[in-house]
């Protein structure tokens, strides 16, 4: 986006000055292109990522955690501060510089599908501890859903020693569809894991199509598939 203007960022956890580029003369993209683009009858729209920057001061207080409780390096959809961040940069990006429409890019997964080793990119992550978000927050709404914490643990740690001996080639006696059908059985709080992070994700672009159309019914709202 372009300049962040504070107003809009209330308790999101962190200084939004250190959200801001680092060079204050930098070009504000957004502010350049508005008139050109409505001279042209051109559509403009803002793209909010899923990122934080490099080396920000207090990122883990808005990012994921594992079962140890460490911080990684994905931000958490149910953390409050981290909510905040997001629906501020949206009405930011409508108030401030007159976008048509605002795309949310969050290229995430779940803890079970991250175990299972289907990723988009990036380096594998090692032991099942390091699978997220097991944070206080998503902690929380597992409980109240009725997930036992424990039990998901106990899962995802035969799950990855499952995996583990998959890609070492030591096949299953019964094969590996029947042995992770097996294990899907036997814990059922790995799909119901799976199942609360992508609810959290869809409650989170509810609130910013809500937050969205409150500032202005008319910007189009969109999620980067």
């Amino acid at each position: 986006m372009g300049r962040l203007h504070a107003q809009y960022y209330k308790d999101i956890g962190v200084n939004v000055k250190d959200l801001r580029a680092p060079d204050p003369k930098a070009l504000d993209v957004l502010a350049a292109l508005a008139g050109p683009a409505r001279q042209r009858h051109m559509t403009r729209t803002c793209i909010v990522k899923d990122m934080l920057p490099d080396e920000l001061p207090g990122a883990e207080k808005l990012c994921e955690r594992d079962f140890n409780g460490a911080p990684a390096e994905t931000t958490c959809k149910n953390n409050p501060f981290y909510r905040n961040l997001v629906l501020g940069a949206v009405e930011d990006a409508i108030r401030s510089y007159d976008v048509d429409g605002v795309l949310y890019m969050a290229e995430r997964q779940g803890a079970f599908t991250d175990t299972l080793g289907m990723r988009f990119r990036g380096k594998e992550r090692g032991r099942p501890g390091s699978r997220t978000c097991f944070c206080q927050f998503c902690r929380a709404k597992g409980e109240e859903l009725g997930i036992r914490f424990e039990r998901a643990k106990a899962g995802f740690d035969e799950l990855e020693r499952f995996v583990s001996a998959g890609r070492a080639r030591k096949r299953p006696a019964d094969g590996y569809y029947v042995t992770l059908w097996r294990l899907m059985l036997r814990y059922p709080e790995l799909l119901m894991w799976e199942r609360l992070w992508h609810e959290s994700f869809r409650e989170l672009l509810r609130l910013l199509h809500g937050r969205v159309k409150a500032v202005r019914p008319g910007v189009q709202f969109g999620s980067h598939i």
